[in-house]
C-alpha cells in the first residue's frame, strides 16, 4: 500500500477530486436551470390553452349548450399530455368533460368555490401533474371554472433527454480532464523520480560518479545542475577525506603502537617497582629483624642506667624504621587498588578502649592527657579492625607528636538513620595547629605543613594519605579543622553495620593477652637460613625454657621431622635448596603418619606481599607471623600453639568465669537475662554439630567435620566451655588437612568434656 502515499497518486487524487467537484456543479446548474425554463414553458403552454378553451366553451356555457362544449373539448385528442379537461357551472356541478386516459377524478370543490368566488385562477401541481383551474367570466360574473390537468409527459420527456446529453458530456469531460492530468503530473513526476533514482543509486552503491539527467523544464534543469554540482562537491570532499583518513589511520596506528609499547613499559616498571619493593622489605626486614631481636634479647639482661636506655633508643630507632617501612609498603599497595577489606563483627566500645590504652605509654611520656569519650557505640558493628585501628592510631600518633602541652582527647559517636548506621570518630588536641593555607594539602602523598615540621617532628608525610585512601576505601569522609598555635580536629565518618547484642555474643571471645612467661620441656624446630635471624630467635625460645633444633633450609627441616618429633615448627618463607612453602607441604603429607604431620607450624616471614599468608595456610601452617617481630609477640604466638598441643582434658575448668563476666560487663542490666539465652541456646545447638561431627566422622566427610567442629569450638568459647573448645579445636583442625582417621580417638573425651558443661550450665539455670 506504499503507492497511496506516493505524489503520484496524491495529486492525481486531489485534481480528479477538483474536476468531478468542477463538472457536478456546472451539471447541477444546467440541470436546475433547464428544469425550471422547461417546467415554466409547461406553465405558460396550459395557461395558454386554459385560456383559449374557455374562450372557445364560455357561449356554450351562458347558453347551458353542453353538447356544444363537450365538441370543443374533443380537440384536445391531439395533446397526448392534456389528461383530463372539465368544465363547472356557477354552481361548481360538472357541465361537460374531457378524458384522455385514466380514471376520472374530480377537482376539491372548496378550490372550485374559491375560484369562482375570487375569479383568480388556481394552479396545483402533485404527483398527477399540473392542475389548472381557470374561472369563465361574462360581464363580470364568473358562470364558471373550466379545469384541465396536464400530466407533463412532454416535460418529462424533454428532461430526460437532457439528463443523457449532460451526463454524456460530463463523462467525456471527466475522462478529457483524466487524460490531461496524467500528462500534468508525468511532466512534474518523471523528471522527480529520475533524481530520485539517482539519489538511490549513490547512497546504496557508493557511485559518487553518477548525474541527475537533463529534464524537459527549466526549473528541474536548474535543480538537475544545482545536485549535480553538489555530488560533484561531495565526491572532492569525500576524495580529500579518505586520504585525510588514510593518513589518520596511519597516525592512529603509530600513535598505538606507541602507546602500547609505552603502556607495555610502564607495565613492567609497575610489576619492578612491585617486585622492588617486595625484595626491598624482605632484604630490609631480615637484618631489621635481627637489630629488634637482639635489642629484645639485650633488654632482658642486667644493664646500668646508660646502656639501658642506649638499648631503648636502638629499639626505638628500629620501631620508626621498621613503621616508615610499613607505611610506605602501605602506600604503594593503596596506590595499586591491591587492599581489600575483611570485615569482622567488632564491640567498639572494647575496641577504642584497646586503641586508646596502646597509645597511653606514649602521650605519658610526654606528660599529656589522652581521654576517651564515647557515645552511644557499645553495640558490636561490622568493621574491619586491622585498617580501621590502622587509621586511629596514625592519627592517635600525630596529635601526640605535635603537642607539647595540654591533652589529646579521642571520641566516638555512633548514629542512623533509616537507611545506615554510622561511626563518627574525632580526634582533638592542643598541639600547634595547622595553618588555614595547608589544610587542603595535608591529606596528600609525602606532604606535610612546611619543612620546619620535618626537621622539628620527624615523619614522610604518607600517614595521613593512606588514612585518606584507606576511609575511602571502607566508603567514609575525612575532615579537619585546626589553626595555628590552637589545636587541631581531625574527624572521620565510616558506614558500618550495627549488629544486636545476642548475635554479638555468639563471637568468639578474645583470650586475654599473654604475658612473656618461662616454661620448659617444649622442643622447637627452627628453619631459619639467616644466622642472624637464628641467633635472635633462638636467644628468645631459650630465653622462655623452650628447646631448640635450628636448620638452615627446608630440606634440613623436612629430615628433622622424618627423625624426631617436635612441638611446635618455625617455618621461614625464602631459604635455599627448598623454601617453606614446599617444606610445609612435605611435612602435612605424610599421611597422618610422620612424627610431625600434626604438630602445629607457624610461618615466619619478612615477605608481607598478598597472598603470601594464603599460601602458606594452603600448604598447611596454623599460624602466621611477620617479621620483625618482638618479644611478646613471639611468647605469645609459640605460648598459643604450644598450650593447645596439650590434651585439653587436663584443664580442671569446666566453664570459665571469665567469659561470663565479661557478658555481664559488656550488657550491663540485661546480662543475666542474656546469659540464660545464650546458655539454653547453646546447649540447643551443641548436641546436632556433636552428631555432625560422629556421621562425618564415620562418612570420611572431612569438610561435614571441620565446619561443624568450627562452629562448635566458638559456641563454646563464647560460653566459657574450655575443655568442649580446645578439643573442638584439635578436630577442626583434623578435619581441615583431611585426616579423619585421627579424630575417633577424640571423640569420647568431647563427649565426656561437653557432658560435664552441659551438667554445669543446667545447674546455673536451675539457680537462675
Amino acid at each position: 500500500m506504499k503507492w497511496i502515499k506516493t505524489l503520484k497518486f496524491r495529486l492525481i487524487v486531489t485534481m480528479m477530486g477538483l474536476v468531478l467537484l468542477t463538472i457536478l456543479i456546472i451539471s447541477v446548474s444546467i440541470i436546475s436551470n433547464q428544469r425550471h425554463a422547461l417546467e415554466k414553458q409547461a406553465l405558460q403552454d396550459s395557461t395558454t390553452l386554459g385560456e383559449l378553451l374557455v374562450t372557445n366553451t364560455l357561449t356554450a356555457v351562458l347558453f347551458d349548450d353542453a353538447i356544444s362544449a363537450r365538441q370543443s373539448l374533443k380537440a384536445l385528442r391531439v395533446r397526448r399530455d392534456i389528461s383530463q379537461v372539465m368544465i363547472f357551472d356557477d354552481e361548481a356541478r360538472l357541465f361537460a368533460s374531457y378524458q384522455n386516459s385514466g380514471n376520472q377524478a374530480l377537482p376539491d370543490s372548496e378550490i372550485l368555490r374559491q375560484v369562482l368566488d375570487t375569479h383568480e385562477p388556481a394552479i396545483i401541481e402533485n404527483e398527477r401533474g399540473l392542475q389548472l383551474m381557470m374561472p369563465m367570466i361574462s360581464h363580470g360574473d364568473s358562470i364558471g371554472v373550466l379545469y384541465l390537468l396536464d400530466n407533463l409527459a412532454s416535460l418529462k420527456s424533454q428532461l430526460a433527454a437532457f439528463y443523457q446529453v449532460v451526463a454524456l458530456t460530463a463523462v467525456l469531460a471527466f475522462f478529457a480532464s483524466l487524460m490531461a492530468m496524467l500528462w500534468l503530473v508525468s511532466l512534474f513526476t518523471k523528471p522527480m523520480n529520475e533524481m530520485l533514482a539517482t539519489i538511490r543509486d549513490i547512497t546504496i552503491h557508493r557511485d559518487y560518479r553518477r548525474r541527475a539527467p537533463k529534464a524537459s523544464t527549466v526549473e528541474f534543469n536548474q535543480l538537475a545542475d544545482s545536485f549535480n554540482q553538489m555530488i560533484s562537491e561531495v565526491q572532492m570532499r569525500g576524495q580529500q577525506l579518505e586520504t585525510m583518513n588514510t593518513e589518520l589511520e596511519q597516525r592512529v596506528q603509530a600513535r598505538t603502537e606507541a602507546l602500547e609499547t609505552a603502556l607495555q613499559l610502564a607495565n613492567e616498571a609497575n610489576h619492578a617497582k612491585a617486585q622492588f619493593l617486595a625484595m626491598m622489605s624482605h632484604e630490609v626486614r631480615t637484618p631489621l629483624n635481627g637489630v629488634i631481636g637482639f635489642a629484645e634479647l639485650l633488654k632482658l639482661n642486667a644493664l646500668d642506667d646508660e646502656a639501658r636506655e642506649n638499648v631503648q633508643l636502638l629499639n626505638d630507632s628500629a620501631q620508626s624504621l621498621l613503621a616508615l617501612l610499613n607505611q610506605i609498603l602501605d602506600f604503594s599497595k593503596l596506590d595499586a587498588d591491591k587492599v581489600e577489606l575483611e570485615k569482622q563483627r567488632l564491640n567498639m566500645a572494647s575496641f577504642m578502649k584497646s586503641v586508646v590504652e596502646t597509645n597511653r605509654a606514649k602521650a605519658e611520656r610526654k606528660g599529656l592527657k589522652l581521654e576517651l569519650t564515647l557515645h552511644d557505640c557499645h553495640a558490636d558493628y561490622l568493621v574491619d579492625p586491622l585498617r580501621l585501628r590502622q587509621v586511629l592510631n596514625n592519627l592517635i600518633d600525630n596529635a601526640i607528636k605535635f603537642t607539647a602541652r595540654g591533652h589529646v582527647r579521642v571520641s566516638l559517636a555512633a548514629g542512623q538513620n533509616d537507611k545506615e548506621h554510622w561511626l563518627d570518630f574525632e580526634i582533638e588536641d592542643t598541639g600547634a595547629g595547622i595553618a588555614e593555607s595547608k589544610l587542603q594539602s595535608i591529606f596528600s602523598p609525602f606532604s606535610q605543613a612546611d619543612s620546619s615540621v620535618t626537621r622539628q617532628y620527624g615523619g614522610t608525610g604518607l600517614g595521613l594519605a593512606i588514612c585518606a585512601q584507606l576511609i575511602k576505601l571502607m566508603k567514609g569522609q575525612y575532615g579537619v579543622k585546626s589553626q595555628e598555635k590552637q589545636g587541631s580536629l581531625f574527624w572521620f565518618r565510616i558506614p558500618a553495620q550495627a549488629l544486636d547484642t545476642i548475635q554479638a555474643a555468639s563471637k568468639p571471645a578474645k583470650a586475654p593477652a599473654r604475658q612473656v612467661r618461662a616454661t620448659s620441656g617444649n622442643l622447637i624446630l627452627l628453619a631459619e637460613d639467616n644466622e642472624i635471624n637464628q641467633s635472635v630467635a633462638a636467644g628468645m625460645l631459650e630465653n622462655f625454657g623452650y628447646q631448640v633444633q635450628i636448620v638452615s633450609n627446608g630440606l634440613e627441616a623436612v629430615n628433622e621431622c622424618n627423625k624426631k618429633h617436635y612441638d611446635l615448627i618455625l617455618m621461614d618463607y625464602h631459604m635455599p635448596q627448598m623454601g617453606g612453602l614446599e617444606a610445609t607441604a612435605l611435612i602435612r603429607d605424610s599421611s597422618g603418619q610422620g612424627l610431625n604431620s600434626e604438630t602445629p607450624i607457624v610461618a615466619l616471614t619478612a615477605d608481607i606481599q598478598d597472598g603470601v599468608e594464603a599460601e602458606f595456610r594452603h600448604a598447611g601452617a596454623d599460624d602466621f607471623l611477620i617479621k620483625p617481630f618482638k618479644l611478646e609477640q613471639l611468647s605469645e604466638i609459640v605460648s598459643r600453639w604450644l598450650d593447645k598441643t596439650e590434651s585439653p582434658v587436663k584443664n580442671d575448668l569446666v566453664i570459665d568465669e571469665d567469659v561470663l563476666e565479661e557478658i555481664r560487663q559488656m550488657s550491663g542490666e540485661q546480662a543475666p537475662e542474656l546469659i540464660n539465652n545464650i546458655m539454653e541456646l547453646y546447649l540447643q545447638q551443641t548436641p546436632g554439630l556433636i552428631d555432625d561431627i560422629q556421621h562425618g566422622t564415620a562418612a570420611g566427610d572431612a569438610d561435614r567435620v571441620f565446619r561443624a567442629a568450627h562452629a562448635l569450638k566458638s559456641s563454646s568459647a563464647n560460653i566459657g566451655a574450655v575443655k568442649v573448645s580446645e578439643i573442638a579445636h584439635q578436630v577442626e583442625k583434623l578435619g581441615r588437612h583431611n585426616r579423619v582417621d585421627h579424630i575417633p580417638q577424640h571423640l569420647d573425651t568431647l563427649l565426656e568434656c561437653y557432658e560435664q558443661a552441659r551438667l554445669n550450665l543446667k545447674s546455673r539455670l536451675g539457680d537462675s
